[in-house]
């Protein structure tokens, strides 16, 4: 049987972004939780996507909460051309239309 973890179609910077475009103002733990990885794992995730602007943070009850930067683009040659907030939206889309379907 295939279980959450066991397959990915998205690496664990395209994942993050999603849960992150889906979920605005998630927490480090919460994206931990939603993606089955430690919060380790997040930290270094969210290092390298803020790094790359594609992320904003704010700090709200000591805890910082992130956000999509919509206008980011992509660093991969293949996305060139292609705002973070297409892909995101495009998601949302897609989740949306899986859960009408159900």
């Amino acid at each position: 049987m295939v279980t959450r973890r066991d397959w990915r179609v998205l690496c664990s910077r395209g994942a993050a972004l999603v849960f992150i475009g889906r979920h605005p103002g998630c927490t480090a733990s919460e994206i931990a939780r939603g993606l089955f990885v430690t919060e380790r794992t997040v930290w270094n995730v969210l290092a390298d996507l803020r790094r790359a602007g594609m992320v904003d943070f704010s700090v709200s009850a000591g805890s910082n909460r992130y956000t999509v930067n919509e206008d980011a683009r992509f660093p991969d040659p293949l996305l060139a051309g292609i705002t973070v907030g297409q892909v995101i939206s495009g998601m949302r889309n897609v989740a949306g239309a899986a859960v009408a379907a159900e």
